[in-house]
């Protein structure tokens, strides 16, 4: 039982570096430089009295935003897919479904059968709805093993009740 939790630990971890991943690529997309296609000019400084250009500023604005509608873009697509995520229970995203292999008939020397190692599969029904069958291996009952240690002594218990008075036999003088 240890072996599917840590197996469903860590494909659970799987799912969220791959969220972490994804977002951080969203980010750094969205992020990046651009690059204006206008003849540059030399950077001259304005003081408060000169003009300034105002057709860079027109194209300023265009990217600034184009940027902006992107940006709002995704903070709603970000927020409803917060919200789905919120309104969900985990066994809607991810149904885990374990089975026993049937264990080999005879025992081969060296040789790897099917039924000898774990099968993990997934299958998506949706965006957000994933079903993972693990599929577990069995094998042959082996000997049991050496007896453990022997346990320190208990408390001693309280007396127990005090039985019938009968016949003490014959007493001696």
């Amino acid at each position: 039982m240890s072996i599917i939790y840590k197996t469903i630990t860590m494909i659970f971890v799987a799912g969220i570096l791959c969220f972490m991943i994804l977002f951080y690529f969203i980010h750094w997309y969205y992020n990046s430089s651009v690059i204006e296609n206008l003849v540059t000019t030399p950077n001259i400084a304005v003081d408060k009295g000169e003009l300034i250009d105002i057709q860079s500023n027109y194209i300023d604005s265009i990217y600034l935003n184009k940027y902006s509608e992107k940006l709002s873009d995704l903070i709603s697509k970000i927020s409803k897919l917060r919200s789905t995520i919120n309104d969900k229970k985990l066994s809607e995203f991810m149904k885990v479904i374990s089975k026993y292999k049937e264990p080999i008939s005879q025992t081969l020397i060296g040789v790897k059968n099917e039924s000898e190692i774990f099968t993990i599969t997934t299958t998506s029904e949706g965006a957000l709805s994933n079903t993972i069958n693990i599929e577990v291996p069995v094998g042959q009952k082996g000997l049991p093993g050496p007896p453990g240690d022997q346990g320190e002594k208990g408390e001693k218990g309280e007396k127990g009740p005090i039985g019938e008075t009968g016949n003490c036999g014959s007493v001696l003088n």
